[in-house]
């Protein structure tokens, strides 16, 4: 009898065995995945994309081509490639290494062929900026770029359109949306317009036809900025403040015009940016009122916005 319960005991245990054995294999596909793998592919979900950005086209003068500046940003490893591509052909005219990510200024007159540096005419027409992580080398069908998804580190920008002489501001559509509300101030003595968000508080001073120059104030809580236009002001840009925090160049009407964060008293600091000057006759510029320096990244912005939408006219 013994040997017969010995029996059946061996008997329970193959089949727990057994039948273990065959549940794990029909469902070991219902198994998670590992730790390593889950956060594997939540970051590649999540990464951001490679960006183009146009900013501006500005030439120097009626006779030569722009100076095309953009902004790359995204997900991007080592270096990256920037080719500048015709609309019409699909050629690549011209291409280079840089740094992938930031701000870069592509002067169009001094292009330069890779290998024998042979000068590179670039025609009338319209064109579109092409980024990418990495590059074979640059013949655009070798393409080879270091991301599983090409989305991800390679991007075309806006198409814009090259001729001697342009210069224009490109304008996010996002921001177009967003100043679909905004007024525009006008001033026809001076020739310029100014439109700004329907937050501010707007007034202008002096009024009368007889006077030199004009002041426009925006005013919002805890802030206020003017745009001086006409005979130059005493000092000019920095009197009374005690010192530049940093410099750094904006698109003005097409200009490149000097900005300055410059030191108050105390933790206050005082935004100035130029816009127009003309010997003793003319020095225009935006100038904000001492706020505290904490609150930069939020006001500089917004002075900015509205400067690089000044317009002047005849």
């Amino acid at each position: 009898m013994n040997r017969g319960f010995a029996n059946i005991a061996v008997i329970i245990v193959l089949v727990v065995i057994v039948g273990g054995a065959g549940w794990w294999y029909l469902n070991k596909s219902n198994i998670p995945a590992t730790t390593t793998e889950q956060t594997t592919a939540q970051t590649s979900q999540t990464s951001p994309k490679m960006q183009v950005e146009l900013l501006s086209l500005t030439s120097q003068n009626k006779d030569v081509l722009p100076v095309v500046r953009y902004r790359v940003d995204g997900n991007v490893q080592g270096n990256g490639y920037i080719e500048l591509v015709s609309k019409g052909s699909g050629e690549s005219i011209w291409g280079m290494e840089q740094e992938p990510s930031g701000t870069h200024d592509l002067n169009l007159n001094v292009l330069t062929r890779l290998g024998d540096y042979s000068a590179i005419k670039v025609p009338e027409g319209d064109y579109f900026l092409r980024v990418s992580d990495k590059f074979a080398d640059n013949t655009p069908d070798d393409r080879v770029v270091a991301c599983t998804n090409v989305n991800e580190c390679e991007a075309e920008s806006a198409t814009f359109h090259v001729t001697a002489g342009i210069t224009r501001t490109f304008v996010k559509q996002s921001s177009i949306t967003e100043t679909a509300n905004w007024k525009t101030y006008r001033n026809d003595k001076f020739g310029f317009e100014l439109t700004y968000s329907s937050e501010y508080i707007l007034t202008a001073a002096p009024n009368s036809p007889t006077t030199t120059f004009v002041e426009v104030f925006f005013d919002k809580p805890s802030f206020r900025f003017k745009f001086f236009a006409g005979t130059r002001e005493t000092g000019g840009y920095l009197e009374g403040h005690e010192g530049v925090i940093w410099q750094k160049k904006i698109s003005i009407d097409g200009r490149m015009e000097d900005e300055f964060l410059v030191k108050c008293s105390g933790n206050q600091v005082a935004l100035s940016i130029g816009a127009k000057f003309v010997a003793e006759t003319r020095f225009d510029r935006f100038a904000s009122d001492c706020f505290d320096q904490s609150l930069t990244d939020t006001f500089v912005p917004q002075m900015e916005e509205i400067a690089k939408r000044l317009n002047y006219f005849e």
